[in-house]
C-alpha cells in the first residue's frame, strides 16, 4: 500500500510540474511597435504568463481576440491593470516604470468555458509628456533667466546651483559654474540691465518647445529670444522632471545678434 501511495505522490508531483507553464518573453522585431503572440488555454484554471521589458514613460496596450482576462503587474509586482476576473481582454498601461512587466492571460470566468488558442496583440508606444501652456513656459524661462541674472550680479552661482536639477548638480560644482559663466560676472555692469529688461516681455520661441523621454527622464527643451536693446537676448534651456517640477539640466545664454 505504501508503494502504491508513493507512486501516486510521484505522479501528482509530476502532473503539477508539467502543468506549470514557464513565462514567455515578448520581444519586438527591429523597428516594430506592435507584435502578436499566440497561446493555448485548457480551462478556467489554466493561464499563460508573458514577460515584456519596458522603459520608463512608455504606453502599452494589450488586446486579446478571445474572452481572455488580462492581468498586468509592474516590475515591483504591483497591479498595473483594471482586473477583477471579468472579461478584460483590453488593457492599457500608461507612463510605465522601467523593468519587466508581467502579463497573465487566463479564461474569463464570466463567460462560457472554452478550450483553444488565442492571440494577444501588444503595442508599445513612446510616451511624450505634454508641452506646458505658454504662460507656464514664459514663467519657467523667466525664473531661470532671473536666477541666472541674480547669480551674475552677485558674482556667485551658489544659489543658482541650488535650484537646478540633481543631475546638473552632480555634473557641476559651484566653482565650475562660476568659472563657466565668468564672462557674465566680469561684464555684469553691462549685462545685468539687459537681462533684467526681459521682465514683462514675451519671448519668441524658435523652434517650438518640445518634450521627450530620455534615459528615464521627462525632458523639456525651450529655445528662443527676447527683443532686448541694444542686442537681443538668446536662450536655450533644457529641463528634466524631478519631484513633479521642471528643473534645469542645461542652459545657454547669449546677448548678441
Amino acid at each position: 500500500m505504501k508503494k502504491v501511495f508513493s507512486i501516486l505522490l510521484v505522479l501528482l508531483a509530476f502532473s503539477i510540474v508539467v502543468s506549470a507553464k514557464p513565462p514567455k518573453r515578448i520581444t519586438f522585431p527591429k523597428g516594430a511597435t506592435k507584435v502578436t503572440v499566440s497561446g493555448f488555454l485548457n480551462g478556467y484554471k489554466d493561464s499563460q504568463t508573458y514577460l515584456i521589458r519596458l522603459r520608463k514613460g512608455q504606453k502599452m496596450t494589450v488586446d486579446a481576440d478571445k474572452p481572455v482576462s488580462i492581468a498586468i503587474s509592474d516590475p515591483k509586482g504591483e497591479n498595473a491593470s483594471d482586473w477583477d476576473a471579468s472579461c478584460h481582454s483590453h488593457q492599457i498601461v500608461e507612463m510605465s516604470k522601467a523593468g519587466d512587466y508581467k502579463i497573465e492571460a487566463m479564461e474569463c470566468q464570466k463567460a462560457d468555458p472554452w478550450k483553444g488558442t488565442y492571440n494577444l496583440t501588444i503595442k508599445v508606444e513612446e510616451y511624450r509628456p505634454p508641452v506646458p501652456e505658454k504662460e507656464e513656459l514664459n514663467e519657467l524661462v523667466q525664473t531661470s533667466l532671473q536666477d541666472f541674472t541674480n547669480a551674475a550680479e552677485a558674482g556667485d552661482f551658489t544659489n543658482f546651483r541650488n535650484n537646478v536639477s540633481t543631475v546638473f548638480k552632480k555634473q557641476f560644482t559651484v566653482k565650475q559654474f562660476n568659472d563657466t559663466f565668468a564672462p557674465f560676472i566680469t561684464q555684469r555692469t553691462n549685462i545685468v540691465p539687459i537681462l533684467r529688461s526681459t521682465k514683462g516681455m514675451n519671448p519668441v520661441y524658435a523652434p517650438s518647445p518640445k518634450t521627450s523621454v530620455q534615459y528615464d527622464y521627462e525632458v523639456l527643451e525651450i529655445s528662443g529670444n527676447y527683443d532686448t536693446e541694444p542686442l537681443p537676448t538668446k536662450f536655450s534651456f533644457r529641463y528634466i522632471r524631478e519631484d513633479d517640477l521642471w528643473k534645469l539640466i542645461r542652459l545657454e545664454i547669449s546677448i548678441a545678434n
